[in-house]
C-alpha cells in the first residue's frame, strides 16, 4: 500500500526524501511507502493534479493521495485556479479531483475515492522547513540564525525562501543551493523538532495536520 504526494519540483521530492528518512523505516515496517511524483512547476502541478490523483485513486482500493504543492505564489492563477489563501488552494485541488473522478466510468460515487485524498500545501514554500530545522541551519551557515517560532506565517511577497536565500548570502556560503542545501539540513532534524516547539506545540501546523492525516490512515504515527 502506499501514499502518493505530489509536489511541484525536484528538490521539494529530495528535500522531503532526506526529511521523512525514519518515517519511511516505519511505513515499510507496517506494509507501507510513499512516492513522492514531481509535477514540474506550480503551473503544471495546478493542470495535472486533478486528473493525477484520480488516477492513483482509482487504480487502488487502498493507496492514498496528498497534494502537497507551494503555496506561493498566489497571484499568478486565474479562473479555476484561483486561490489566496492555503483553504483555497486546498478546495481548489479538492474540486479538480473530484471532477476528474466524476469523469471516470469507473467511478460511481466520487466522494468514496475522497476520503483517501488529502488536499495540503507547502506554507508557503519548501524552505519553511529550513526555518523550523533552526539549529541544523544555524550549523550549516555558521552565522546567527534568527528562530523562527512560526515558519509557516511568513509573508507571501516574501516567501521562506527568501529569507533562505538571504541568510546564505551573509554567511561563507553566499549561495543557497535548494538542490543540495535543502536535503543536507533536512536529513539533519527529526520530523518532531520540525512539527512542533519545544513545549509541544505546532510550529508549523499544515505541515502536521498532513502528517497526522497519513498517520490516522496508515496507523504509522510520522513523528
Amino acid at each position: 500500500m502506499k501514499i502518493w504526494i505530489f509536489v511541484e519540483g525536484v528538490s521539494d521530492k529530495n528535500a522531503l526524501t532526506a526529511l521523512w528518512d525514519e518515517w519511511r523505516l516505519k511505513l515499510r515496517e507496517n506494509n507501507w511507502d510513499y512516492r513522492l511524483v514531481v509535477l514540474r512547476g506550480k503551473p503544471k502541478y495546478m493542470k495535472k493534479i486533478g486528473h493525477s490523483a484520480a488516477q492513483k485513486l482509482i487504480e487502488s482500493e487502498n493507496d492514498l493521495v496528498i497534494g502537497l504543492p507551494d503555496l506561493y505564489p498566489t497571484k499568478d492563477f486565474k479562473g479555476e485556479y484561483s486561490h489566496n489563501s492555503l483553504a483555497e488552494l486546498q478546495n481548489v485541488q479538492i474540486k479538480l479531483v473530484k471532477q476528474s473522478l466524476n469523469k471516470s466510468p469507473k467511478v460511481r460515487k466520487a466522494q468514496n475515492y475522497m476520503n483517501r485524498f488529502y488536499a495540503s500545501a507547502l506554507k508557503h514554500d519548501l524552505e519553511m522547513l529550513l526555518l523550523a530545522a533552526h539549529e541544523q541551519l544555524r550549523l550549516k551557515l555558521e552565522i546567527n540564525v534568527p528562530k523562527v517560532e512560526l515558519p509557516e506565517d511568513q509573508n507571501n511577497d516574501r516567501p521562506p525562501k527568501y529569507i533562505i536565500k538571504d541568510y546564505f548570502h551573509k554567511s561563507k556560503l553566499k549561495n543557497y543551493d535548494e538542490a543540495t542545501d535543502a536535503p543536507e539540513i533536512l536529513r539533519k532534524a527529526t520530523l518532531s523538532e520540525i512539527v512542533l516547539t519545544e513545549l509541544g506545540r505546532p510550529r508549523c501546523p499544515a505541515f502536521k495536520e498532513m502528517l497526522d492525516w497519513a498517520g490516522e490512515k496508515t496507523g504509522v504515527i510520522a513523528y
